[in-house]
C-alpha cells in the first residue's frame, strides 16, 4: 500500500474518506466536500515526489502518518485528542439542531430518510468525539 508505507497509505484514505463522507453524512455544503479533492492531489503529488527521490533519500523515509509528516509537532496527545473530540461534538450536536424542524421541534420529520440519515450521520460523528475524548483520558493514564 503506498509504495510500501502502509501509515502513510491508510492515513492518506483515512483523511480522503473522513473529509468525503462527514459533510455528505450531516449535510454540510458541498464546499467541505471539496475538500477531498485537495488530499486526493496531495496524495498524487506526494507518491510523485516520493517515486522521484533517488533510491538513497526513499530508503531514508520513514512510515508515519501523513499528519506526523505534514505537521511534526502534531503528535495524539491529551489537547489534540480532546480538542478534536470537542469539535465532533459541537460539529454533530449542529448537525442535529440544523435537522430539526420550524420551531426546533422534529415533529413528522422522523418520516423524511434525508433528516433521519442527517441525524444518524449526527449521531455517528458524536460517537466519534466522546470515543476521542476517552481516548484522551486513556492516554493520560498511560
Amino acid at each position: 500500500m503506498y509504495m510500501g508505507f502502509m501509515k502513510s497509505g491508510f492515513s492518506l484514505m483515512l483523511v480522503f474518506f473522513t473529509v468525503l463522507i462527514i459533510p455528505t453524512l450531516i449535510s454540510l455544503p458541498t464546499l467541505f466536500m471539496s475538500f477531498s479533492l485537495l488530499v486526493w492531489f496531495f496524495s498524487f503529488f506526494h507518491a510523485r515526489n516520493l517515486i522521484s527521490c533517488p533510491d538513497e533519500e526513499f530508503d531514508k523515509q520513514e512510515d508515519k502518518f501523513i499528519w506526523e509528516e505534514l505537521f511534526p509537532a502534531l503528535t495524539l496527545n491529551k489537547q489534540v485528542l480532546t480538542w478534536s473530540g470537542a469539535f465532533f461534538i459541537l460539529v454533530g450536536l449542529d448537525a442535529i439542531l440544523n435537522s430539526a424542524g420550524e420551531g426546533g421541534y422534529f415533529g413528522d420529520y422522523y418520516n423524511d430518510a434525508d433528516t433521519a440519515t442527517n441525524i444518524l450521520g449526527a449521531i455517528m460523528v458524536i460517537i466519534l468525539g466522546v470515543y476521542l475524548i476517552r481516548q484522551a483520558k486513556k492516554h493520560v493514564e498511560k
